[in-house]
């Protein structure tokens, strides 16, 4: 089954898109900045809608949530109210507590759509958060990364799906996305680059159209080698970039004061994460393998 559908109106709104990201770096007043942010959601929904031809619902629900934070972050910057301009904005970004709405809207998107909401179209948002230079409670940042950490990671250890395993995955690489945002936004922007060029060749393998697991779709052995792989980079295993990009975000958080103990309860985290990524990756190994036989 193909959900791909080409229509003269797609090269149009892709077009659209990429001037609307562009004009992102250029505007100077939040005002306009919020308004480009508010089409770009609608130049996104309507390259879906006028490429795929599935997900109809589930692109309606992420619309409607994206639209109803973008409001309240409206209206919070006109009251002038610093701490909820940031919860809401945390919304956008599925931390918790808000991370909660992503995998059950997001889990149906082909590959290529996943992809663009989990990377590309998460830097306007940031970069929102970078123009308003928010005073925002150190506390409650950490708070709200730790909590995502413990909670995402935890979660992953009961997953057996594929797909879902990898839409938790990004939750939880968000949390380290909004640490790294803390530290510094240029190293920011580098581990979401390293993070995106790691998700997309995973789902380049699964085929950028599917949104179907792997246990479904024939792939064959070689491509399943380079898949188990590529997740096993995915997670910071050594000698992965993203292990010594995350290094480096321990390295400057400590320099610019974060306390130890939530570097360590980071660190901890992570470590069950890489382990239950492993163990993902092995066991489902070991399935593809027997099958094949």
């Amino acid at each position: 089954m193909t959900f791909f559908n080409y229509t003269p109106f797609s090269f149009l709104f892709m077009l659209v898109y990429l001037c609307l990201f562009v004009l992102l770096f250029i505007v100077s007043s939040f005002y306009a900045f919020w308004l480009i942010m508010e089409l770009l959601i609608l130049a996104l929904i309507g390259v879906s809608y006028s490429i795929l031809v599935s997900c109809y619902s589930s692109l309606i629900y992420y619309f409607l949530i994206q639209t109803y934070a973008s409001f309240r972050i409206f209206c919070f910057f006109i009251l002038n109210s610093e701490i909820w301009f940031f919860l809401i904005v945390l919304n956008k970004l599925r931390l918790f507590p808000f991370h909660f709405w992503f995998p059950s809207v997001c889990y149906r998107f082909p590959n290529l759509l996943l992809l663009t909401v989990s990377t590309v179209h998460k830097f306007p948002i940031y970069l929102a958060l970078y123009r308003c230079s928010l005073s925002v409670s150190t506390k409650l940042l950490m708070l709200r990364v730790i909590l995502t950490m413990l909670v995402l990671g935890a979660g992953m250890w009961f997953l057996n799906e594929f797909r879902m395993f990898l839409v938790f995955s990004t939750r939880f690489n968000g949390a380290w996305l909004m640490l790294a945002y803390a530290v510094s936004f240029n190293l920011f922007s580098l581990y979401l680059s390293v993070y995106a060029l790691f998700l997309g060749a995973i789902f380049f393998v699964l085929g950028l159209k599917s949104r179907i697991s792997i246990f479904k779709i024939v792939v064959s052995y070689r491509n399943i080698v380079y898949l188990f792989c590529l997740m096993l980079l995915l997670s910071g295993l050594p000698p992965s970039p993203l292990f010594f990009i995350k290094c480096i975000v321990i390295w400057a958080a400590l320099r610019s004061g974060v306390p130890v103990w939530f570097l360590t309860c980071s660190l901890i985290s992570t470590v069950f994460v890489v382990v239950s990524y492993f163990v993902f990756v092995f066991s489902h190994a070991v399935y593809k393998y027997t099958c094949s036989i």
